[in-house]
């Protein structure tokens, strides 16, 4: 299948349509793409995708989990609130960097 938004075909050929739902504010699609693996498209603008979820996370935790190591010592505990996020990568990635 051949998926082209807006004249960008080249990039979504041989892509499978996974979902599709227009809401009153937003087009809404899942693809699974040969190389961004799935994506989810918002008005046909790719937000994210499995390729680059890793990216995405960590640009988002860095500057957090290097702003509370400064601020506490080894033997504090830590309480995050993650507001959004709903995949769960941002709090495995904070869980994992031992903050």
């Amino acid at each position: 299948m051949n998926y082209e938004p807006n004249g960008f075909g080249a990039l979504y050929q041989n892509v499978k349509l996974l979902y599709h739902y227009k809401s009153p504010y937003q087009k809404i699609e899942v693809l699974e793409h040969q190389w961004f693996g799935k994506a989810l498209v918002l008005d046909d603008v790719i937000q994210f995708s499995d390729r680059f979820v890793d990216v995405y996370s960590k640009a988002l935790t860095d500057r957090v989990i290097e702003n509370a190591t400064k601020l506490i010592d080894n033997n504090t505990k830590v309480n995050l609130l993650i507001i959004g996020a709903g995949d769960g990568r941002i709090a495995n990635y904070i869980k994992n960097s031992n903050l």
